[in-house]
């Protein structure tokens, strides 16, 4: 995930559950923010979940202080390591 501009782990862990609703049975988790630096993050979602959030998650709107946001999608892996490898050749 990306995000303008930079914004609470927590804070976008709930707009992201908002924007996607209900997670899918079984497993029926709520997306969660692994790591976040400056504007990139890992969110962990449940690969039920994917296709839902490529679109839920791409969205402009507004932050906590009302200021415009836009939040994107850049990359899907199926493990940690590589994402971890992606946020941190953003620094």
């Amino acid at each position: 995930m990306a995000g303008v501009p930079a914004l609470s782990p927590r804070w976008i862990e709930r707009e992201l559950a908002r924007r996607l609703g209900p997670p899918s049975p079984p497993n029926g988790r709520a997306p969660r923010v692994i790591r976040w630096i400056d504007r990139r993050g890992l969110v962990e979602i449940d690969v039920s979940d994917l296709p839902r959030a490529r679109t839920a998650f791409n969205a402009r709107g507004t932050g906590p202080a009302g200021e415009p946001i836009e939040i994107a999608t850049r990359r899907t892996w199926g493990t940690l390591r590589k994402g971890k490898r992606w946020l941190d050749a953003g620094r």
